[in-house]
């Protein structure tokens, strides 16, 4: 199985724990070229040859954020905020599509109908 969520560091403050991590996003296939980049790395160091190179084509998009816990958070709460924020931000990778009429144009007499669905 992929990995999904990767918890980069752990920062403890006096009254709080700051977590930086990453999600690998599932791109749909119709957005994967708008998400390539031949150019794209991981933050996460240890991430193996696929996993980069499925960056590189489009097919996972990776989103770096952080979160802020209480010290009395626990370990499963902090795994559960995790899931459910994973699970919000690929429905909206899913549903968000600015490609829908890319590619219309009009050459002076008539429009011709483009788009990304």
């Amino acid at each position: 199985m992929a990995k999904k969520i990767v918890v980069l560091t752990k920062e403890p403050n006096p009254n709080e724990i700051v977590f930086d991590y990453i999600f690998w996003l599932d791109v749909p296939v119709n957005y994967q070229p708008f998400y390539a980049d031949p150019n794209a790395v991981s933050s996460y160091k240890e991430a193996t040859t696929q996993e980069v190179d499925d960056l590189k084509l489009g097919k996972v998009y990776e989103m770096r954020s952080n979160a802020v816990f209480s010290k009395t958070d626990t370990v499963g709460n902090i795994k559960s905020f995790l899931v459910t924020k994973f699970n919000q931000e690929q429905v909206i990778i899913n549903a968000k599509n600015p490609w829908i009429y890319y590619g219309t144009y009009w050459d002076g007499a008539s429009w011709t109908n483009g788009g990304v669905v």
